[in-house]
């Protein structure tokens, strides 16, 4: 009997483009994850799994997922991913993982530092790990602040729940899967009713020693926690009402909505109840400004888009909302208050630097009072169009959590994010970026005209900053050199000088910014002081603006595991090319001696020039600890040119955001047309891995600090490269 092949239509067969990558860390007891590579193909295909040990197939080991057991030791491990239609098949290999290594000598605990009264999904929850006596590398003794094991060991974590973060588009893709963490504290938010297995893997490289530490985390249904009709309340600009809560309340208007949900929880038994509203998919509500807990308590309460087909409901605000809860009758430590899958946009255009209603632009969230909820979670959210995102006024309840994952905030006047009074803030797959043809800046003002003032993140206070997969992008600033205004850092962490900080930083992507990020006093007038900042395994792009890559005055810093671009632009008066580093400890009017002598570190980073501007000597002053080695460094079109660490590998990385200077018409120098001549090259965005000839590849000194693992988290091999990657 003849092969009869069936032809499509404008069918065509699968291509995959690019290799598949393996997230995780191969280390037996853990688990490895397939992250498929882009694939095409009409009708679309279908994918199945292979994994391999070695050069051999595992038996029945077909799913993106595979948990390494006894055997796998001292094996590397691979997988390959195959798609299939009715026009054809494609296949595509990963690299090998490290060698698989056993987990033992050690002993660790993981805490839960913080977690939800109610956790019902989504629940953001913190980690830490308290590491048994086998490990050798000391703790701190008060009063010091510096931790060796905080910057010292190596912390792989994963949270037995994986999903895509959708709002960054630049962060690579093995950074994507909000499973997998790094570091000595994490955080995670939960998506998956059920009971989950954390882990954490611990090595610390000095001693060999490592540790495999587990800890389970349950996620109530929420339909479980909401059971009564009486507890969900439906927006439906219809009327009509969901089937699955046919006994809930449906409101047409958010002020309805407000005033019954306000009248409900006006007395303490009522306040107790958590409680649900369920926004519409595809419909667009108008709010003023809503101040919550006016009259009582406010109880546990999520707000979440309906579980239906369709874009994100529209909250379209002309006024913030305000957390307000004078009543002292449910203590503020139990509260929890979760949004999901919202949309919440303002009045503010950054592109024009004008408002559409009102008459200033405002905060999208701000807490007043002591007693506001402990945890604060945004989910799948976008914001756009206001002030700031989020504000909790210094002396508040600096116990409460926020939790931004998963979440687009952009287009802001003022800040992204200034949570001021909280007692953390983790960023976890989201995405902080001013609009690319944003207005650059102006002067700051209380009235109108108001413009673009600042940058993504600012914490004044030194309480933990847990930032992953994430990325941001800097365009203003109110200071100007000649008229033209700056960009302003990315990140500034703990402004008032408090010190004593826990700063975590880790596989996120950074835009832009006169520096592109700082850890920094506001002002000389503020004392800097120790704390223990991290800063691995991010990519951090400089700008046309961009005089230094990264700034910190603060000792207890360690940068590893990154790689900084400079593209070649050219610049604005004013703005030159400085350096990449500069750590100042003499930067304040008044120094400590403790911030003095604790250890600065900067290793194992890549940092490639791309302007014909040559970076100047590093600047370090007043430290007496600092070590800065075995990074890579190529500089082809500056004099004089450094090329032995090459050649690199110039595929690009991502696309990035800067499209060039604009700035407000109003100063009358026609510099308020987009003046592209400025923007950041794609082809300059290189990923900077060595080829196997470079002259980094296998020369990093092993005397001296250089990192156990490379930026994608996989184990660096015995003879390892200076720089943040491997060669292919």
């Amino acid at each position: 009997m003849a092969l009869r092949l069936t032809t499509i239509p404008g069918g065509r067969p699968p291509v995959i483009s690019g290799l598949p990558t393996i997230g995780g860390v191969a280390t037996e007891g853990l688990t490895l994850t397939a992250i498929a590579a882009a694939v095409t193909g009409t009708p679309s295909p279908t994918r199945t799994w292979q994994w391999y040990r070695g050069s051999t197939a595992i038996s029945g080991a077909n799913s993106n997922s595979y948990v390494l057991d006894s055997i796998d030791v001292g094996e590397t491990m691979k997988v390959v991913q195959t798609e299939v239609n009715e026009m054809g098949t494609a296949t595509a290999e990963s690299a090998a993982t490290g060698t698989v290594a056993s987990a033992g000598g050690g002993t660790a605990t993981i805490v839960i530092d913080d977690a939800p009264t109610i956790a019902v999904a989504p629940a953001g929850h913190m980690f830490s790990i308290t590491l048994g006596p086998e490990f050798t590398t000391p703790a701190p003794v008060a009063p010091a602040v510096y931790n060796r094991r905080d910057h010292e060991l190596y912390y792989y974590w994963d949270f037995g729940e994986g999903y895509t973060y959708t709002a960054p588009t630049r962060v690579f893709a093995a950074h994507r899967n909000s499973r997998y963490g790094f570091g000595s504290r994490a955080s995670h938010v939960f998506r998956t009713p059920g009971t989950h297995t954390v882990t954490c893997l611990i090595v610390e490289p000095a001693s060999g020693v490592s540790a495999i530490a587990i800890v389970t985390v349950t996620i109530a249904d929420p339909a479980t926690v909401f059971s009564t009709p009486a507890q969900t309340m439906i927006l439906d600009t219809t009327g009509a009402g969901l089937a699955a809560y046919s006994g809930s309340a449906v409101y047409t208007t958010w002020s309805a909505l407000i005033s019954a949900l306000d009248a409900a929880t006006s007395t303490a038994n009522e306040a107790t109840t958590p409680r649900q509203i369920i926004l519409r998919r595809g419909q667009t509500f108008s709010a003023g400004g809503t101040t919550l807990s006016r009259n009582g308590p406010w109880p546990t309460t999520l707000w979440r888009a309906a579980d239906e087909a369709g874009a994100r409901p529209i909250l379209n605000m002309t006024g913030g909302f305000t957390w307000r809860d004078d009543n002292s009758a449910l203590s503020g430590g139990v509260k929890g208050i979760a949004f999901q899958n919202i949309d919440f946009r303002g009045t503010w255009d950054s592109t024009t630097e004008t408002l559409s209603a009102g008459t200033e632009p405002f905060v999208a969230f701000n807490c007043i009072t002591a007693k506001a909820p402990k945890h604060f979670t945004f989910d799948g959210c976008r914001f756009a169009g206001f002030a700031s995102m989020f504000v909790h006024e210094l002396g508040m309840a600096t116990s409460a959590g926020l939790y931004v994952n998963d979440t687009e905030v952009t287009d802001w006047q003022f800040y992204g994010i200034i949570p001021a009074g909280v007692g953390f803030l983790a960023a976890t797959g989201s995405a902080i970026h001013q609009k690319a043809d944003a207005n650059a800046g102006g002067p700051k003002t209380n009235a109108v005209p108001f413009y673009n003032t600042h940058s993504g993140i600012r914490m004044g206070i030194s309480v933990p900053l847990l930032v992953h997969s994430s990325e941001l992008y800097s365009r203003n600033d109110w200071s100007n050199v000649s008229g033209i205004w700056g960009q302003q850092p990315n990140i500034r962490y703990d402004t008032d000088g408090v010190g004593g900080g826990y700063c975590n930083v880790q596989a996120s992507i950074f835009e832009g910014g006169a520096v592109v990020v700082v850890h920094s006093a506001e002002t000389p007038l503020r004392t800097n002081k120790p704390g223990n900042i991290i800063m691995e395994k991010c990519y951090l792009l400089a700008s046309h603006m961009s005089r230094k890559l990264f700034a910190c005055d603060k000792g207890g810093t360690t940068v590893r595991n990154n790689v900084f671009v400079v593209p070649n632009t050219p610049r604005f008066p004013g703005y030159g090319l400085v350096n990449a580093f500069s750590m100042n400890a003499n930067a304040t009017t008044a120094t400590d001696p403790d911030n003095t002598a604790a250890p600065q570190r900067i290793y194992s980073n890549t940092i490639i020039n791309l302007s014909t501007t040559p970076l100047g000597a590093d600047e370090i002053i007043g430290f007496t600890d600092v070590f800065i080695g075995n990074n890579l460094i190529l500089q082809p079109n500056a004099t004089p040119a450094l090329t032995a660490d090459g050649p690199l590998d110039t595929t690009p990385a991502f696309t990035p955001r800067e499209t060039g200077y604009k700035h407000n018409p109003s100063y009358g120098d026609g510099l308020f047309v987009l003046q592209t001549a400025y923007a950041t090259p794609a082809a300059n965005v290189w990923l900077g891995r060595p080829m196997p000839e470079a002259g980094a590849t296998g020369t990093a000194n092993t005397s001296q600090p250089v990192a156990w693992d490379d930026v994608f988290g996989v184990q660096r091999p015995p003879v390892p490269s200076r720089g943040a990657l491997e060669a292919a």
